[in-house]
């Protein structure tokens, strides 16, 4: 049984926004250092500025992807084994034993009300596996639903 959190569309549009303020941010933070200091002994050179803000963006890039695609979309569920899947190409489909499942939980990502939710899968080695958050997803459903077939 294939269970689905969020598409791929949505979490490259997540992405996508986020580095798109991120660039921003780091632009207007650049030029911002860079005219403050100038004319004083601190002063840095233009050049230097651009360097320092593409490290920064690359460096904000790296943490966003990890944390955008670092959480499965998926679940292709059987008697047998999990295996979970992800939007980003760097991480690749997990199989997961149901033998290596301790629990699979239920939770709301933020405070206040509780607009989302995602599953996150305990292993008995200590390993969490967390999913996507979904808005428009029943997640104790789908944590029944899993634990009904893994004979739970």
């Amino acid at each position: 049984m294939l269970l689905t959190f969020v598409n791929e569309a949505e979490m490259l549009h997540a992405f996508q926004m986020s580095m798109f303020w991120g660039a921003l941010v780091v632009v207007i933070t650049t030029v911002l250092m860079t005219a403050s200091l100038e004319g004083t002994k601190s002063e840095i050179r233009n050049s230097t500025a651009v360097i320092l803000g593409c490290l920064f963006y690359l460096l904000f890039g790296i943490l966003t992807y990890k944390e955008q695609y670092g959480s499965f979309t998926e679940a292709d569920v059987s008697a047998q084994r999990i295996t979970l899947r992800y939007a980003g190409s760097h991480f690749l489909p997990l199989n997961i034993e149901a033998g290596q499942i301790e629990a699979i939980e239920v939770d709301h990502p933020g405070k206040g009300v509780a607009k989302q939710c995602y599953l996150s899968i305990k292993l008995m080695s200590g390993e969490s596996h967390r999913s996507a958050p979904a808005s428009n997803v029943d997640c104790e459903g789908f944590r029944k639903q899993i634990e009904m077939l893994l004979g739970r």
